[in-house]
């Protein structure tokens, strides 16, 4: 089977480890890379069913596999949500109550497939995750040990902290995002998701918090796309140079003008 090679160029900053894996696809002689279809809380609906509308409060919780998940953000510490985490909507015409910080109205989805949708997380005005909050993500019932998820538009320097925690609030695992310059564009993930996944951990996931680390300006939160019950994406450890990248893409495109070359001559 001829391995498909993904073109990635509008995403080179934060899906490398994706054209790394394809890469290594070819180089095996697996075919087209590809996860599992995972149910992905998008937020494009209400846990009850029903379209979001901006601005909106979320209450109650999705289920999804088996498990029940609750977002909202922890304002002291004791890994209970003090406040709903609030909905926001990329199509609408004001730069207020923004869930991220972008140039351009309405935000923008620079993601080649738009796979932010119409609907994000952000926190309510009051709330800041850098000086006096953390983003909360909470499990109930079935256990589970591998999830997945996207922070948007990180491109002001910001660094967010992402811990997986057991039932009594102990630390599983953890990992920094890395950091990035203080500018849109190149290097940053402007108008982009930054995916993060934690794989079969050790111990079951009762709770997934987001706290900011450190920044330069900036700084607003945007939290979507997560699989509560499964890993659908490779994490970055780093924002590649663009250089390696294109010579990865370029080692992939390679393989595969090889194997065409070796089928047509048998």
């Amino acid at each position: 089977m001829i391995p498909f090679v993904y073109f990635v160029e509008e995403r080179l900053v934060n899906r490398y480890s994706m054209l790394s894996a394809v890469a290594a696809s070819a180089l095996l002689g697996f075919g087209a890379m590809g996860a599992a279809e995972a149910q992905i809380i998008d937020f494009e609906t209400l846990p009850g069913g029903g379209t979001p509308t901006d601005n909106q409060a979320l209450t109650g919780g999705y289920t999804t596999g088996g498990t029940t998940v609750n977002f909202g953000f922890d304002i002291d510490g004791d890994l209970i949500a003090d406040l709903d985490a609030i909905i926001e909507s990329r199509n609408d015409d004001l730069s207020t109550g923004a869930g991220y910080t972008s140039s351009g109205i309405p935000e923008r989805d620079l993601s080649p497939t738009g796979e932010g949708g119409d609907f994000l997380l952000r926190a309510p005005s009051s709330l800041d995750v850098f000086t006096n909050a953390d983003f909360l993500v909470s499990y109930s019932d079935d256990a589970v040990r591998s999830v997945s998820g996207q922070i948007w538009d990180i491109d002001y320097g910001e660094r967010y902290l992402i811990e997986a925690l057991n039932t009594s609030g102990g630390l599983i695992d953890s990992f920094l995002t890395p950091a990035t310059p203080d500018r849109e564009g190149v290097g940053t993930f402007d108008g982009l998701p930054y995916d993060f996944t934690f794989v079969d951990l050790a111990e079951d996931i009762a709770f997934v918090r987001i706290t900011g680390s450190e920044r330069i300006r900036g700084g607003g939160f945007a939290f979507d796309n997560f699989d509560a019950t499964g890993a659908t994406v490779e994490p970055p450890t780093e924002v590649p140079e663009p250089a390696s990248v294109a010579a990865l893409t370029l080692f992939g495109l390679g393989l595969l003008t090889a194997r065409k070359q070796k089928s047509s001559s048998v």
